[in-house]
């Protein structure tokens, strides 16, 4: 079994969430709606994280969007990564919201490393997603796919919601953490 390090509260209200992250992560705010966490470097590559707010048009059927999301995403194409291969996908419920992960390895041609990568889509309203991505290396997926399941299971949404995000009181520090 692998042990978890000390785990830090952080909070966004820009993105309308908290989790809990190792502390000894560093983060980054890259916009308004997105936030990165970095781990310490190991073999000289920082695993990472990274939550995305994603809007969209309302779609103009009443199909089912976020199903087409995943399906073109994950199971078609192979998102045009090197040596693509889908370890598995199951739905979840993240704090009450539908959601999808998948989890896949892949190389970079460019680094030549094999990494080892966790996606979660979290559905947040008929015009919202929550996106998020947790890269690690392949050797080291034992550590790293649990440190970001963690992550990803630890996700509260709180006010305001993602679809209020711009109103009074929704300013974060920039590495999101709580003081």
């Amino acid at each position: 079994m692998i042990e978890l390090p000390v785990m830090s509260q952080l909070t966004d209200h820009l993105l309308g969430l908290s989790l809990e992250a190792p502390a000894e992560w560093s983060g980054t705010k890259r916009s308004a709606l997105n936030l990165a966490l970095f781990a310490p470097e190991q073999r000289d590559y920082r695993a990472n994280i990274s939550l995305d707010l994603k809007h969209v048009a309302p779609p103009d059927d009443r199909g089912d969007w976020f199903a087409r999301v995943v399906e073109l995403a994950y199971f078609q194409g192979g998102l045009g990564l090197a040596q693509y291969q889908l370890v598995e996908t199951f739905e979840l419920t993240l704090d009450g919201h539908p959601g999808f992960l998948a989890r896949y390895e892949w190389v970079s041609p460019e680094l030549s490393l094999h990494f080892s990568q966790v996606d979660t889509l979290v559905l947040l309203s008929p015009t919202s997603f929550l996106e998020i991505h947790g890269v690690g290396l392949k050797e080291l997926e034992r550590e790293y796919v649990t440190t970001f399941l963690y992550i990803i299971n630890s996700i509260r949404f709180v006010s305001p919601r993602p679809s209020q995000q711009g109103e009074p009181g929704a300013a974060t520090d920039p590495a999101g953490r709580d003081g």
